[in-house]
């Protein structure tokens, strides 16, 4: 049985999902990251005299940092506008009830707090040294487009009694299934070049 919640979030068509804020550098870092470790692994590694020890005790090393990036880069809060903010982090979606939403805060990276008092950051928009420096001008980009998207469901009455819940947590399936199959094409990909490699040498 699902609840209301889990009904309205699952009819609501996805391009009416906005994100409202990611990181372009930290992507940016994720996708070169990946990309090197398959040019390392189809370019290097699978090229002879290496063989399949070699590739046994490498492989597993390229596909965790391959699923770290995956997840690193897929980093991002979105505005469901069912009356939820999605903040997506690299092991755990957390799930905000607008409703729940005390204050989008920006002052040491971005961070909704709710009415428990409880704070919850975003990996996309982190503390940092160059941050305090410039006083978060991301963060406080970010914040205004939060308060932006969900200011027009307060305004238009959108949130039904139903959605005044608690934040919840769960894992990130969908892109822990992206990144098998990410590995899936890293490992046979490697393999396959090897054992072409080494019969083309004999």
């Amino acid at each position: 049985m699902t609840t209301p919640a889990q009904d309205v979030a699952t009819a609501t068509p996805r391009s009416r999902r906005r994100i409202v804020g990611y990181n372009p550098s930290l992507s940016v870092f994720a996708a070169c990251a990946l990309i090197g470790v398959f040019v390392f692994s189809w370019g290097f590694l699978a090229s002879p005299p290496n063989d399949a020890s070699n590739l046994l005790n490498v492989l597993p090393a390229m596909c965790l940092v391959a699923t770290a990036m995956c997840l690193l880069g897929t980093c991002r809060l979105v505005v469901d506008p069912a009356g939820f903010i999605d903040v997506i982090n690299l092991l755990l979606l957390r799930r905000v009830p607008v409703s729940e939403l005390v204050q989008v805060e920006h002052d040491d990276g971005l961070r909704l707090r709710v009415v428990s008092g409880r704070r919850i950051g975003s990996v996309a928009y982190g503390s940092s040294l160059l941050g305090v420096l410039l006083h978060y001008p991301r963060s406080v980009r970010a914040a205004r487009r939060i308060e932006a998207a969900i200011g027009g469901l307060r305004d238009t009455g959108q949130l039904a009694a139903w959605q005044q819940g608690t934040v919840t947590s769960k894992l990130r399936v969908r892109a822990y299934l992206g990144t098998l199959a990410v590995n899936a094409v890293l490992v046979l990909g490697t393999v396959v070049l090897n054992v072409v490699e080494t019969a083309a040498q004999h």
